[in-house]
């Protein structure tokens, strides 16, 4: 708006297209009020002529977003086989029990093959159910503000927003531009509180404004006080940096795998010594389901080729359609152990 190009009309639309692709719901949030700024700047007597607006804002971003929604289109229909249908929303017609959206309701129970998607499916379900009360949408919301400020924020960034808040929330009234930032991250937590599910990167389209006023609030700290507001700044970053790191070097040196990874580890280096193609059944004991079932059935992308695929048990009709149509494969079932179970004592061959 202050200095219309054609290069930064592109770098927007680049932008928007990120955002379609990345986080489609939250990006549109996150996107709405820019674009209606701008649209009624280019519509006002104060913005640019007809011509330029054409010229260096409207044209290049219909180009390229134009170019990027027919490749997104090609893409939902070698997929989907419907342009305008997201992979994702297949996915969730085909699987979820709840709603994306606390205002809809439930989706009919699908028939599951596995226990393990069935019981995951219902819990997301009891937590959609417990939204729909006052108290429980209340508690949820809430749990949801404090894991966002965990995780954009912190401790150390958390400080010069705090003590800076009067002095921020001044100068956010007298400036329009910053008034604009507190409406984008407000119009994408109301859109929050009509989801059913918020993890914690649904908020990654607004990460650089909340650095963003962490940075304001430390520069009227500085301009308050100076020195203590230089030292605040040096002392935020440098423990922002030490907690980086020492997370960081934290999540390297621990070990990520479980047990059942390792002992499904050892069943594959089997299978891989032994003649041919594989297809091994996981069978499990009876009570509550393990998220361990997870670890052990997960297969390669082309799974036709894989040396060896993995499958829940399904009982003996389900099973047998699976054989038949991996009839080239060696089979064999894998009693999905509690612990300490070597490979050749949890794998035996289908006779």
């Amino acid at each position: 708006m202050h200095e219309p190009r054609a290069g930064k009309a592109i770098l927007f639309a680049i932008g928007l297209l990120i955002l379609a692709n990345s986080r489609p719901y939250e990006g549109l949030l996150v996107s709405l009020p820019a674009m209606s700024v701008l649209a009624a700047w280019m519509l006002t007597k104060n913005g640019p002529p007809t011509s330029d607006s054409l010229k260096f804002i409207i044209v290049p971003i219909a180009v390229i977003v134009a170019l990027g929604g027919a490749v997104m289109a090609f893409y939902n229909l070698r997929i989907t086989g419907n342009a305008l249908r997201m992979p994702y929303v297949i996915h969730e017609r085909t699987y979820a029990i709840a709603p994306l959206f606390l205002l809809q309701s439930p989706n009919p129970e699908p028939v599951y093959h596995h226990r393990i998607l069935r019981e995951s499916r219902r819990l997301e379900l009891d937590a959609y159910n417990e939204q729909r009360s006052i108290r429980g949408f209340l508690s949820s919301k809430a749990g949801v503000l404090r894991r966002l400020w965990g995780f954009y924020l912190g401790r150390w960034l958390s400080l010069p927003l705090l003590v800076m808040a009067p002095l921020l929330a001044a100068w956010t009234c007298r400036s329009r531009w910053m008034l604009l930032g507190v409406l984008t991250g407000g119009v994408l937590l109301g859109g929050f509180t009509v989801s059913t599910a918020v993890l914690d990167h649904y908020a990654a389209p607004i990460s650089a404004l909340i650095l963003f006023f962490v940075l304001q609030a430390m520069r009227l700290w500085r301009r308050r006080d100076r020195t203590v507001g230089k030292f605040v700044a040096a002392l935020v970053v440098a423990f922002s940096l030490y907690s980086l790191a020492r997370t960081t070097h934290a999540a390297m040196a621990r070990d990520w795998s479980s047990e059942s990874s390792h002992r499904r580890a050892a069943v594959v280096e089997r299978l891989h010594k032994e003649d041919g193609l594989h297809l091994v059944i996981v069978r499990y004991g009876p009570g509550p389901t393990s998220p361990q079932m997870e670890v052990w059935v997960r297969n390669e992308a082309d799974i036709d080729r894989a040396k060896v695929v993995w499958a829940h048990d399904m009982g003996e009709a389900h099973n047998r359609e699976l054989m038949d149509y991996f009839k080239d494969r060696r089979v064999w079932f894998l009693d999905a152990p509690d612990r300490g179970q070597s490979p050749s004592s949890i794998l035996t061959r289908k006779s």
